[in-house]
């Protein structure tokens, strides 16, 4: 059976667990500078210059970055949360 569908069936198991929100960048304000972006992600300021450009990361009239939508991308494209298999 896979890891998956063991996953599943354990949580069928407790029904009244609820999702937990938690804040992936706690001290994080709500829009973050380009600058700020690149520290919080430890890339450079290029780096997100060129996201930006390329509208993988979205920015607001003001070239200001929603934490919002950094969370979004870091969700959707950190490593640890790829399975390997």
């Amino acid at each position: 059976m896979p890891i998956s569908e063991l996953c599943r069936e354990n949580l069928d198991r407790f029904p009244y667990l609820e999702p937990v929100d938690i804040d992936l960048l706690p001290n994080c304000p709500a829009l973050l500078t380009q600058q700020e972006a690149a520290a919080v992600c430890s890339v450079s300021v290029q780096t997100i210059s060129r996201m930006v450009a390329s509208k993988v990361l979205p920015v607001n009239c003001d070239g200001e970055i929603l934490k919002a939508d950094l969370v979004s991308y870091i969700k959707t494209h950190a490593l640890a949360d790829i399975p390997l298999l």
